[in-house]
């Protein structure tokens, strides 16, 4: 159940990376904030994932 618990997660980078790509919203997709934000939420993953394995 974590590993699709994980994909939830994942939705957000990869609609960023998307929309930079295919609709050439590069430069908001890459700005300071955008990339803190796809920062925040990466740590967010490792940081769940890190603690799963741990308890288990």
């Amino acid at each position: 159940m974590s590993r699709v618990s994980i994909m939830g997660f994942i939705n957000p980078v990869m609609g960023v990376l998307l929309s930079a790509l295919f609709l050439r919203e590069g430069e908001e997709a890459f700005s300071l904030t955008g990339l803190a934000a796809l920062l925040l939420v990466s740590a967010g993953i490792v940081i769940v994932n890190a603690s799963g394995k741990k308890a288990a």
